[in-house]
């Protein structure tokens, strides 16, 4: 597997050849058992079909680990695996502003453009992913850490309130 220094830019050639040794050898490949999330998806119109595999830190902030498994073009297969490796360690709130020039800036934007959906299955599917986590993750913790005033009935004091926490579903 050629090993790039992240400032170096390839060709065309060296892009196509690049993302064959990715699809032929695909690193990250394969389940995850203790996954946070998984989550599927198939590019419109084409073969490729994808499963990722995501690992979160126990805080929910920070990628630990992802992995894929999946069928289709080489773009879409070898793009998922350099996407589990870059991600690694990456902080869930640069996902947002990250695409798939910034994700793989030494890959030759011409082959990438021309098969854009497939390059960019897995970083939508890692994006959504995540979001979602994220969300649920935020929703968990304002239902803990809003307590609520509920009014008791009877007794006759309209002003007694206790509180009353909700508890997530």
């Amino acid at each position: 597997m050629p090993i790039l220094a992240p400032t170096e830019t390839l060709d065309r050639f060296e892009t196509i050849e690049l993302l064959q040794a990715y699809y032929q050898h695909p690193p990250h490949y394969g389940s995850l058992a203790d996954a946070t999330l998984s989550l599927s998806g198939h590019t419109p119109g084409c073969s490729d079909q994808l499963t990722l595999y995501i690992r979160l830190r126990s805080d929910g902030q920070r990628i630990e680990q992802v992995q894929f498994e999946g069928v289709g073009c080489t773009i879409s297969q070898a793009a998922a695996a350099l996407l589990c490796e870059r991600v690694t360690g990456l902080p869930v709130t640069e996902l947002a502003t990250l695409d798939i020039f910034t994700l793989l800036p030494e890959l030759d934007r011409g082959v990438l453009v021309s098969r854009i959906r497939c390059a960019t299955l897995a970083l939508g599917l890692l994006k959504v992913g995540v979001a979602s986590a994220a969300a649920q993750v935020g929703e968990q913790k304002a239902a803990v850490a809003e307590p609520t005033t509920a009014s008791l009935k009877g007794g006759g004091d309209e002003g007694n309130r206790t509180p009353v926490q909700k508890i997530p579903p």
